[in-house]
């Protein structure tokens, strides 16, 4: 296990997200907490999941700990727990890994795993915001959600706003008199930010 330093994620100049009361909320919670404060983004591809997480990450004003990928039989947690300042920790596709049960056989670390090093942050003396983003919510343990040490905040992003899908076309539709026909035909059930955009 080691970290790398990579560039900052760029944000787009222009944000198209109803989630801005979320993030202010979220961070004005995580100023009084004291130990480990979970963040739970769940949901179809493109429907700005990622997105609200790296805002949440990068207003935090902290280092932030992108997993990429976790190795079998890896000490992450051991690793994770040597690092006494306060960091965010963001962890986009946490189902993928993270098994839901644990299965010794395999070595891979678990999300039963995960709830052992989130619980035992009573020894730790700096403080940690965890983001994690999933594409299936039905592949988190449901011991993760909605604890306050654990994902604080659980929030299921399953299809795009209708004020989002204005907004994106009254910014970007350069011949207006196309908007009717384009919202009669959009596939509303598929339909995400970045596919409406390339519309």
């Amino acid at each position: 296990i080691y970290l790398e330093q990579v560039d900052d994620v760029v944000l787009p100049k222009k944000v198209y997200s109803n989630d801005t009361n979320f993030i202010e909320h979220v961070l004005y919670t995580w100023k009084t907490v004291k130990n480990v404060m979970g963040i739970g983004l769940v949901g179809g591809k493109g429907l700005g999941k990622s997105f609200t997480g790296n805002i949440i990450a990068n207003q935090a004003n902290l280092p932030i700990i992108r997993i990429i990928g976790v190795a079998p039989n890896s000490n992450l947690f051991g690793f994770l727990n040597k690092i006494e300042q306060d960091f965010v920790l963001f962890i986009d596709e946490f189902e993928k890994n993270f098994d839901k049960k644990r299965d010794n056989e395999s070595g891979l670390i678990s999300q039963e795993d995960f709830l052992t090093f989130l619980d035992n942050g009573g020894e730790r003396k700096n403080r940690i915001l965890l983001i994690t983003t999933a594409n299936d919510k039905y592949s988190i343990n449901d011991f993760l959600k909605n604890r306050p040490s654990r994902l604080r905040y659980y929030k299921e992003y399953n299809n795009l706003e209708d004020t989002i899908i204005q907004e994106i076309i009254t910014d970007l539709l350069e011949d207006k008199s196309f908007q009717v026909d384009l919202l009669k035909h959009l596939p509303y059930e598929d339909l995400n930010i970045d596919v409406l955009i390339k519309i």
